[in-house]
């Protein structure tokens, strides 16, 4: 396990400049930091499809939220998260 990481969170609109950073740092990344870019869910497809043979974990927002061991979801917005991952069509 690594004591540090690198992560960018993204969203659609960014997903160019996105796969740009990641490029960088494959190529500067001398220590070999993993790399973790988290996005919507509703973004995933589009950033496996841009991010596609470089090295990084890609992870949903929501993953992240629900792995919280601190969060109640009960206080979560139910218009934000779903019961299936998706942010609710009217916040999109």
């Amino acid at each position: 396990m690594h004591p540090i990481v690198l992560y960018c969170k993204s969203y659609r609109e960014d997903v160019l400049r996105a796969r740009k950073l990641v490029a960088s740092i494959e190529r500067y990344n001398q220590d070999r930091l993993p790399v973790y870019v988290s996005a919507p869910s509703a973004d995933m497809a589009l950033f496996k499809q841009q991010l596609d043979g470089l090295p990084h974990t890609l992870i949903c927002d929501d993953d992240i939220v629900r792995a919280n061991p601190r969060l109640d979801l009960a206080m979560v917005n139910p218009n934000h998260i779903t019961p299936y991952g998706e942010i609710d069509a009217h916040e999109r």
